[in-house]
C-alpha cells in the first residue's frame, strides 16, 4: 500500500521532467552558439537519464497492481505524439513480470491496417529470390520504408543512445498501431537489457520467442487467414516434423513451415546449426506438395542466423540473414525478418496439398497404418489377409529380408509377425504416399519414378516373388529423385499360378481380369504389365505434344505388351539419365 502512495508524487515529478526535458530541448535547437546547444543538449540528456531511472521505479510498482504505471505516466504526461485513453494495456518486458511496458490503449488501434500496408509477397517466392528479399529493409505498399510503432519514451529513450535508430521507428501515434508497438517497445524496453546472460538455452529461447515468435502471432492474428501452431520443445506428430524435439516449430495445417534450434551463450552457432540441420534432414521424406524448402532459424547466445533447407536437398542449410538479439538495431533486424517470414509462409499454404492435415492412424481396408517420426506401423486381421490371397508369414518375412539390400523398396525393421491373429511389420523410411491423384512435375521426375519402380522390382523379382499390386498409391516419394515400391502384402511367388484363387475372392482389379497373367501364371512380365499400365495412366494427365513424353509412350507399350524383360526396360533410352 505504501508503494501505491507514492505514485502520484512519482507522476508528478515525471511530468515536471518530461515539461522540463521539451524546455530544454527547444533551447538546444535554437541556440545559436555551438558552446550553448552543446550544454543545453547535455542538459537534456541528463534529465532523459533521471527520466529512465523514475520509469524504472515507476514499472517496479506498477507490479503491485492490475495497470502499469508506466502507461498512467504516459497519461500524465503526453510527450509528443502520445494519445491519452481511458483504458490501459500491458506487456511483458522480459524478465521483469507483468507490467514491465505499457501504453495507452485505443479501440481504434490500427495494427491490421499498419501490417496490410507492408509490402509482402503475393505468391511464394521461389529459392533464388529468397536472398534478395531477406537483403532490403521493409517497405510499403507505396514504396516508403517502415518504420515500427514505439511508444513515445521509447522513441526517445533508444533515439538518445543512437539517433540512427529513428530511421527504423516511429511514435506509435504516428500509425496507432498499438498492438504492434507494445511488441516492439517491450523488445526495446531499457530493461529488457538486464535480462538474463544468455548462459542457459531456456533464456536464449525467450529472447528469440519475445522477438521472432511473438511476431508470427501476431501477424496471424491481425493478418487473417488460417491460424499459426507454434510449439516449443516438444513432439508432434504432423505430416512434416521430425520428432526429436525440435526447440521451436511454426505449423500451418499441421504441415511444418518454420523450425529453430537454440543452443546457449557458451555453445557456438556452428553448432546449433549442425544439429538444426540434423533435425531437418527428412523434411522432405515426410512431406511434399509444392513446398520447395523450408525456413528455418539457428541462435547461439545472442547470434541470430535466418536460413532454409531445400526441399529437393536435406543436407546443406543455405544462410538468409545475420542479426543479433541483444543491440537495438538487431532486434529491429529480427523483427522485420519475422514480418517477413510470416508473408512467405502464408503464401506457402497454397503450395500444400489438399489432404495436409495430422494423421496418426489411417484406416487401411481391413487395417491400420501408424505414422511414426521415421516409420510407420502395419497392422492388419491376419485372417483376412489369407483369405485375400496373401502369401505365409513365412514367405513374407523371406521376402522383407531379400529386399533389405534394395534402396527403392520399403524395409521392415521390425517384423513382420503375427501375434493373437494380428499381422504387424514396422516400415522404413516414411515418405509421402502417391495418390491416383499425383502428377509429376516434369518429364524428368515421371522417368525418375518409374526408373526406381522399376529397380525396386527387380528386387523383388531377385527374391522369386512379384509385387502383384503395383499402382500409385503403392509408391512413396522421397525426394524429388527417390521413390519406393511399398505394400509388399499381396505379393505371390513368381511363376505361380493364379487361375484357381479360393472361392470367395475375385481376383485382384489391378490385373485387369487376367491380363496381367501370362497363360494364368503371375510372372515377372505380369509386374511389367502393371508398371506400363501406370505409366500409361500417368502420360494421360500430360499434355500430349510433349516431345520428351514420346519415349514414354513407346516403353509403356512395350512394357503392356509383355514385349520388354526388365533388362531391356531399364535400358530404354527414356530412363537413361544424365
Amino acid at each position: 500500500m505504501e508503494e501505491r502512495e507514492k505514485l502520484p508524487k512519482e507522476l508528478s515529478d515525471l511530468a515536471s521532467l518530461g515539461a522540463e526535458i521539451a524546455r530544454v530541448s527547444a533551447q538546444a535547437e535554437s541556440a545559436k552558439d555551438a558552446e550553448d546547444k552543446r550544454y543545453f543538449r547535455e542538459t537534456a540528456l541528463m534529465l532523459r537519464k533521471e527520466k529512465l531511472l523514475l520509469l524504472h521505479a515507476l514499472d517496479a510498482a506498477a507490479g503491485l497492481g492490475s495497470h502499469s504505471a508506466a502507461a498512467a505516466a504516459a497519461v500524465a504526461c503526453p510527450g509528443p505524439g502520445t494519445v491519452a485513453a481511458p483504458s490501459l494495456g500491458t506487456a511483458a518486458a522480459p524478465g521483469l513480470g507483468t507490467a514491465a511496458i505499457a501504453a495507452p490503449f485505443s479501440s481504434a488501434d490500427a495494427t491490421a491496417r499498419f501490417l496490410r500496408s507492408i509490402m509482402l509477397p503475393t505468391a511464394a517466392p521461389g529459392p533464388s529470390e529468397l536472398r534478395q528479399l531477406f537483403q532490403n529493409l521493409l517497405k510499403h505498399k507505396d514504396s516508403q520504408p517502415v518504420k515500427l510503432p514505439v511508444h513515445a519514451w521509447v522513441y526517445d529513450v533508444v533515439g538518445l543512445a543512437d539517433g540512427s535508430m529513428l530511421d527504423l521507428l516511429e511514435p506509435e501515434a504516428q500509425s496507432q498501431a498499438w498492438a504492434l508497438s507494445v511488441l516492439v517497445s517491450s523488445a526495446l524496453h531499457p530493461s529488457a537489457q538486464l535480462q538474463d546472460d544468455l548462459g542457459d538455452e531456456l533464456s536464449v529461447a525467450g529472447r528469440v520467442d519475445e522477438l521472432f515468435g511473438r511476431v508470427l502471432s501476431l501477424m496471424a492474428r491481425y493478418m487473417g487467414g488460417e491460424p499459426l501452431k507454434r510449439k516449443r520443445n516438444c513432439t508432434e506428430q504432423s505430416l512434416a516434423a521430425h520428432l526429436k524435439r525440435p526447440d521451436f516449430m511454426v505449423l500451418l495445417r499441421d504441415a511444418l513451415l518454420f523450425k529453430g534450434e537454440d543452443k546457449p551463450a557458451r555453445g557456438t552457432l556452428g553448432s546449433a546449426k549442425e544439429d538444426l540441420l540434423a533435425k531437418v534432414q527428412g523434411w522432405s521424406s515426410a512431406y511434399h506438395g509444392q513446398i520447395e524448402y523450408l525456413l528455418c532459424y539457428a541462435c547461439a547466445g545472442d547470434k541470430f542466423e535466418l536460413l532454409y533447407l531445400l526441399r529437393d536437398d536435406d543436407t546443406k542449410l543455405y544462410h538468409l540473414l545475420d542479426s543479433d538479439t541483444y543491440t537495438p538495431r538487431g532486434k529491429i533486424t529480427v523483427i522485420q525478418a519475422a514480418i517477413l517470414v510470416y508473408g512467405i509462409i502464408s503464401q506457402q499454404q497454397h503450395q500444400l496439398p489438399a489432404d495436409a492435415q495430422l494423421m496418426n492412424s489411417l484406416p487401411r481396408g481391413y487395417g491400420s497404418v501408424l505414422l511414426q517420426p521415421h516409420s510407420v506401423v502395419k497392422t492388419m486381421e491376419w485372417t483376412r489377409h489369407l483369405n485375400q490371397g496373401g502369401m505365409q508369414l513365412g514367405d513374407l518375412q523371406q521376402l522383407y529380408t531379400a529386399v533389405r539390400g534394395s534402396s527403392y523398396v520399403i524395409h521392415a525393421s521390425e517384423g513382420p509377425a503375427v501375434t493373437r491373429g494380428s499381422y504387424r511389420v514396422t516400415l522404413e523410411p516414411r515418405g509421402q504416399p502417391l495418390q491416383d491423384s499425383w502428377c509429376p512435375e516434369s518429364s524428368e521426375e515421371l522417368a525418375l519414378a518409374i526408373r526406381c519402380i522399376l529397380l525396386g522390382v527387380q528386387a523383388i523379382h531377385a527374391a522369386r516373388f512379384g509385387h502383384a499390386d503395383l499402382r500409385w498409391p503403392n509408391i512413396i516419394k522421397l525426394t524429388r529423385g527417390a521413390f519406393r515400391v511399398i505394400d509388399l502384402e499381396l505379393a505371390v511367388p513368381l511363376d505361380s499360378l493364379q487361375r484357381h484363387r479360393k472361392e470367395d475372392v475375385d481376383m485382384p482389379a489391378v490385373w485387369e481380369g487376367g491380363a496381367a497373367l501370362v497363360d494364368g501364371r503371375f510372372t515377372a512380365a505380369s509386374d511389367l504389365y502393371l508398371v506400363g499400365r501406370m505409366l500409361q495412366r500417368m502420360l494421360s494427365k500430360m499434355p500430349l505434344w510433349d516431345p520428351a513424353l514420346e519415349g514414354a509412350r513407346q516403353l509403356a507399350e512395350g512394357l503392356v505388351s509383355k514385349a520388354y524383360s526388365m533388362e531391356q526396360a531399364l535400358q530404354h533410352v527414356w530412363l537413361r539419365l544424365p
